[in-house]
């Protein structure tokens, strides 16, 4: 709650309203996240995120690719413990003011990202570009 807080300020200080700005919760259930984080690799140089680690090769810059050293087991559910208490409380703050977009992570990933454009789009008086 407290980073809210301060992310308003910042939005303050540079001239904007912070009524105006929204938060976005793409929602999974807890097993679901679990299970894509226990499957998600990174390029270890240019970064590229990828949903399954039998990738072994970038196909952007041929680097490789391997799990994130925090995506162990423990280190998931360390931070899936977290999300209750400390992220909670701040999808809930933004809902009640009505700054909260949901999106559902359930769907295929390019419907998530449609459903986000669209969401955002409502938003801002230009179109998000393509991904």
């Amino acid at each position: 709650v407290k980073q809210a807080e301060l992310l308003d300020g910042v939005l303050r200080k540079i001239g904007r309203d912070p009524a105006t700005a929204k938060a976005v919760w793409i929602q999974v259930p807890i097993e679901t996240a679990r299970k894509r984080l226990l499957n998600r690799a990174v390029c270890a140089v240019c970064r590229k995120v990828f949903a399954s680690r039998t990738i072994t090769l970038c196909d952007n810059c041929q680097g490789e690719v391997k799990p994130r050293v925090y995506d162990t087991p423990e280190g998931i559910e360390e931070r899936l413990t977290f999300f209750p208490e400390h992220t909670m409380p701040v999808i809930e703050q933004y809902k009640s003011e009505g700054r909260l977009i949901e999106i559902d992570g359930e769907q295929a990933p390019d419907k998530v990202w449609q459903s986000l454009k669209n969401a955002v789009s409502k938003d801002r008086s230009r179109p998000v570009p393509p991904l």
